[in-house]
């Protein structure tokens, strides 16, 4: 609760949120994106280490979840995940096919 508490700032104006660019960089149909955490540097370093461990058990999650609901399902996120880099390196480098 207290992880709650200590992230809640000031509310910012509409103006200050429409000029928070979200996207970092886009390449065909993948982007990074960024996220606003109002005051994170005011937390603790507990704090700190908490948020971290939760981002890392919400990823590990997502590989538990594909996981738990078909025997291939994980191999197969893995192998549609990677068509598209292997596409890409494909289209950037035409002269290693010939």
């Amino acid at each position: 609760m207290s992880l709650l508490t200590a992230c809640g700032g000031a509310p910012k104006t509409t103006a200050e949120a429409e000029k928070f660019d979200y996207t970092v960089e886009q390449f065909v149909d993948l982007q990074i994106l960024r996220y606003r955490v109002p005051e994170f540097e005011s937390l603790s370093l507990k704090q700190k280490e908490l948020v971290y461990y939760l981002t890392e058990a919400a990823l590990q999650g997502r590989d538990i979840l594909f996981d738990q609901n078909g025997k291939y399902n994980l191999r197969i996120r893995r192998m549609l995940e990677a068509i598209p880099v292997t596409r890409l390196r494909q289209i950037s480098r035409p002269w290693k096919c010939i």
